[in-house]
């Protein structure tokens, strides 16, 4: 997000908050509805402050930057939530699973996945065109993508920066990084 954006969502957020005042100014007894109205649109405007005061002060590094970092969060909350769920398996119940497999060795995650496989005039589109120009978050994303152990949880980070990016379904770019993705696997 560039700072002349945050600066015209700061803005609209300080209308709104100034709005709601001159209605309540207006009202003798306001509602409890029109209070927290008020706080909700007062909340909004300190995030947008918050906003605009990092990039202001921001020099090297992308505000989607930390964005990338909220979608991983999200999707290694998940893992973490899965990895929780196969730990509450008893030893007993793994021990009778080995004894009844002999000789196979089951994993649970495809150790054979490839990257991403790029030709350099698409990571050129890519960057300029899903990524608002900066190598930095193509990178990110590239990275985060390719270390995704299986296809449904890097479907899961694309539409997260889908989402981020506001990319739209019928963007060839973003078909063709979907069927890529798809083809790791």
């Amino acid at each position: 997000m560039s700072t002349d954006k945050a600066y015209e969502q700061f803005k609209l957020a300080a209308l709104e908050v100034k709005s709601i005042l001159i209605e309540l100014d207006e009202n003798i007894h306001p509602s409890v509805d029109d209070i927290e109205k008020l706080g909700e649109k007062i909340n909004v405007l300190n995030e947008q402050i918050a906003i605009y005061k990092f990039l202001k002060g921001q020099t090297e590094l992308s505000p989607s930057l930390n964005l990338h970092l909220k979608v991983m969060e999200k999707t290694t909350g998940k893992e973490e939530e899965e990895i929780k769920s196969a730990q509450a398996i008893s030893q007993n119940e793994i021990l009778a699973f080995n004894a009844s497999q002999p000789g196979e060795i089951k994993s649970g995650s495809n150790q054979n996945v490839k990257k991403l496989e790029l030709n350099l005039n698409d990571k050129f589109r890519m960057i300029n065109e899903l990524f608002n120009t900066s190598s930095t978050e193509y990178n990110l994303a590239m990275d985060q993508i390719n270390s995704m152990p299986d296809l449904e949880k890097s479907v899961a980070y694309l539409n997260e920066l889908k989402n981020l990016y506001r990319w739209t379904e019928e963007h060839e770019m973003v078909k063709q990084l979907y069927k890529i993705n798809q083809k790791r696997f």
